[in-house]
C-alpha cells in the first residue's frame, strides 16, 4: 500500500483528539449521554455492558470535577449532564452542583454494570430503559467511535466497514508503516502542516504544570523532580541523567493530575491520555532543556506520535500490556532524532527500549500510572543514549526481532496472544481485592 503524506496527517488528526479525564470513563459517559439524547423518556433503568479492559481502566480512576472514582459516577454524570456532541470531552461542562444529582442516581439502584469477559479490547453498550421507550448505544474499537444506535428496536445508526462508510482506513495505513517510512515523513512533511502536533503537546504541558504546582495522586512527578540535582556543568549536546529525570518527572506530573480527577484537557494517542502524555511531554522537556529548534521539535513530535500509533496498532487498543511502554519508545526515538540520530540509531533505541521493560502490565487506570510513565520514559531515554552510541540489543536476544519492525510485531503478539490470560487474572485480582 502506498502511503501519502495526507494519509499520515489524517491519521494524526483523527487520533490526536482531546479528552477530559481517563478515556474509558469518558467513553462510557459519552455512550450514556448519547443514550439519553435518543431516549426522550423518564429513565427507569440504565444497564451498561463493558469489556473487561474498559471495566478495569474505569474501576479506580478519578473522575474529573469530583473527588470520586469509578464507572458508576461517570455513568450518572454522563447520562444526566454529559454533552453528547463533545466527544471525549463529554464531561467538560459538568459543574460542582451536578454531583449531588449524580450521586442520587447512583444510590437509587437504577444503574447496573455488567462485564463482557469474552470481548478483547474496547466495547461499551448502554441500554437506557424509560417508562415507554428504550435506547441502545454501542461504542467499540475506538473510544469515540459510536458503532450502533437503536431506539425502540429500530436501528438509527449502524457501523459500516471503512471503505463502505467513507471513513479513512487508518488500520491499513498503520499496518503498512515502518520505522523508515515514519522517519522519512518526519524529515520531509511541510512544517506548516504539523503545527497542530506542537499545539497538542502544549495542551498536555498545562496538565504537567498543574501536576507540578499542586498535590495530585502520588505526586510522582514532583517527587522525581525533587531528586534532580540540577544541571550545573551539563554538556548541552548530551542526554544526561538529570535531563532524563526531568523528562520523566514532567510526563509523570501530568498523569498525577489526570488520574486523580483533574479536569485539564489532554490530547490522547491510541485512545489513551497517558500515552498522549508520554509520547509528547518528554520530547518537550528534552527540547527545552537543550535549546533545540522549534521546527525540529515539531518533526520529532510527529515521529513520536506516529511511532506510538504504529506500535500500538499491532496489539489491542486496551489490554494487559501497558501502552505507555510503546508511547515512551516513541518519545525515546524522537529524542534520538533531535540529537542527530538517523534510522540506525532510532531502530537501536526501539529494540533496546522494547527489550527492556516490555513486560509491564496494565492493571487499570489509577494514580500509580504516573509511576509507570516515569519508569517507561527513563527506560526509553536510556535506550536512546545507548542507541546514539551505535549500540542496541541485537536480533534474537529475547523478543528482539531481525529489525525494529520485527520487534514491534513480536511485542504485538506478546500483548495479544501472550497476555490474554494475564488480563483475566488481573481483573479477578482487582475484583477480589475490592470485596
Amino acid at each position: 500500500m502506498d502511503i501519502s503524506h495526507q494519509d499520515l496527517l489524517s491519521v494524526l488528526k483523527s487520533e490526536l483528539v482531546t479528552s477530559i479525564g481517563c478515556t474509558e470513563p469518558a467513553a462510557v459517559a459519552l455512550a450514556c449521554a448519547k443514550a439519553k439524547e435518543h431516549l426522550n423518556d423518564e429513565l427507569d433503568h440504565l444497564n451498561v455492558l463493558v469489556s473487561r479492559d474498559v471495566f478495569k481502566n474505569g474501576f479506580k480512576v478519578g473522575i474529573p470535577g469530583t473527588e470520586q472514582r469509578g464507572l458508576l459516577i461517570a455513568i450518572a454524570l454522563g447520562y444526566l449532564f454529559g454533552n453528547p456532541d463533545a466527544g471525549l470531552e463529554v464531561l467538560q461542562s459538568v459543574g460542582t452542583g451536578a454531583l449531588g444529582d449524580a450521586e442520587s442516581l447512583v444510590l437509587s439502584g437504577r444503574i447496573t454494570i455488567d462485564i463482557d469477559q469474552d470481548y478483547d479490547g474496547l466495547f461499551i453498550q448502554v441500554n437506557a430503559k424509560g417508562i415507554t421507550h428504550e435506547a441502545l448505544v454501542i461504542i467499540k474499537e475506538e473510544h469515540n467511535h459510536i458503532a450502533r444506535i437503536e431506539v425502540d428496536g429500530a436501528v438509527l445508526l449502524e457501523d459500516q466497514p471503512d471503505e463502505a462508510s467513507g471513513r479513512m482506513n487508518a488500520s491499513a495505513i498503520l499496518d503498512a508503516l515502518t520505522p523508515e517510512a515514519i522517519v522519512r515523513f518526519a524529515d520531509t512533511v511541510d512544517i506548516h502542516e504539523i503545527m497542530f502536533v506542537y499545539e497538542a503537546a502544549e495542551i498536555n504541558a498545562r496538565a504537567a504544570r498543574e501536576g507540578m504546582s499542586n498535590s495530585w495522586g502520588l505526586n510522582i512527578g514532583k517527587t522525581l523532580m525533587a531528586l534532580d540535582d540540577g544541571d550545573a556543568g551539563e554538556d548541552d549536546s548530551r542526554l544526561t541523567i538529570s535531563r532524563i529525570t526531568r523528562a520523566a518527572a514532567f510526563a509523570a506530573a501530568a498523569s498525577d493530575a489526570r488520574m486523580s480527577g483533574c479536569s485539564c484537557p489532554i490530547v490522547i494517542n491510541s485512545g489513551s491520555g497517558n500515552q498522549g502524555i508520554t509520547a509528547s511531554l518528554p520530547v518537550l522537556s528534552i527540547a527545552r532543556d537543550m535549546g533545540i529548534d522549534k521546527q525540529l521539535v515539531m518533526r520529532a513530535l510527529v515521529m513520536s506520535h506516529l511511532l506510538s500509533l504504529y506500535q500500538k496498532h499491532f496489539s489491542d487498543r486496551i489490554s494487559a500490556f501497558c501502552g505507555v511502554v510503546t508511547a515512551a519508545v516513541g518519545a525515546g526515538c524522537a529524542a534520538a532524532y533531535m540529537l542527530g540520530g538517523g534510522l540506525v540509531e532510532i531502530e537501536h533505541t526501539m529494540n533496546t527500549a522494547l527489550g527492556g521493560i516490555s513486560g509491564m502490565i496494565c492493571d487499570g487506570a489509577k494514580s500509580s500510572c504516573a509511576m509507570k510513565i516515569a519508569l517507561a520514559v527513563q527506560n526509553a531515554l536510556i535506550a536512546c543514549a545507548v542507541g546514539l552510541q551505535g549500540k542496541g540489543i541485537t536480533p534474537g536476544e529475547g523478543i528482539v526481532g531481525a529489525d525494529a519492525h520485527g520487534t514491534v510485531k513480536n511485542i504485538g503478539r506478546l500483548a495479544t496472544e501472550g497476555m490474554r490470560g494475564t488480563d483475566e487474572v488481573i481483573l479477578q485480582i482487582m475484583l477480589d481485592t475490592s470485596e
